[in-house]
C-alpha cells in the first residue's frame, strides 16, 4: 500500500473510532437526562430521529422517462397530472375494487351492529339522566364542594 492509502485508511479508522466515542457519551449522557431532567432528556431523544425531509421538489420524471430540473417542465408535468387526475377521463373504477368496498361496508355494518348497544338501553340511560336531581343529590354535591 502506498502511504496516501494507509493515511486515508488510519483516517477513517480514527474518525470511526471518535464517532463510537461521541455516540457513547450522547447515550451516556441520555441516560442521566432520563433520571435528571425528563425535559431535556426528551429534547436529546428527538435529535436522534429521522431529520426533517427535504419537501422540495427539484425534479420530476417526464412521460419520455427522463428526468427534468428544469422549473418550467416541474410546472407543466404537475399541471398535466392534476388536469389527468381531476379529468372526467378517469371516471370509471375497477369493478374487483368496488366490489371489495362493498364487501367491506357490509362487514362494517356487522361489525357496528353486533357492538351496538340495543336503543332500548340508551333510551333507559337518556331517561334517567334527564330525571330532576333529588335534594339527596344537591346535598352530596354540596358536602364534596365544601370539602374541596
Amino acid at each position: 500500500m502506498k502511504e496516501s492509502e494507509t493515511k486515508g485508511l488510519i483516517d477513517v479508522k480514527l474518525a470511526l473510532k471518535e464517532e463510537r466515542k461521541y455516540k457513547a457519551q450522547r447515550l451516556n449522557n441520555i441516560k442521566t437526562l432520563n433520571r435528571t431532567n425528563p425535559k431535556e432528556f426528551w429534547r436529546e431523544v428527538n435529535k436522534l430521529g429521522p431529520g426533517k425531509a427535504n419537501t422540495n421538489i427539484d425534479s420530476v420524471i417526464m412521460d419520455d422517462g427522463s428526468v427534468s430540473s428544469n422549473p418550467n417542465d416541474i410546472l407543466s408535468r404537475w399541471k398535466s397530472e392534476y388536469s389527468r387526475l381531476f379529468s372526467s377521463e378517469i371516471q370509471q373504477a375497477d369493478s374487483g375494487f368496488i366490489e371489495q368496498l362493498q364487501q367491506l361496508n357490509e362487514q362494517l355494518e356487522h361489525e357496528y351492529e353486533t357492538l351496538n348497544p340495543s336503543t332500548e338501553t340508551i333510551d333507559t340511560d337518556l331517561q334517567l339522566m334527564n330525571d330532576p336531581i333529588s335534594v339527596e343529590e344537591k346535598t352530596a354535591l354540596q358536602v364534596k364542594e365544601c370539602n374541596s
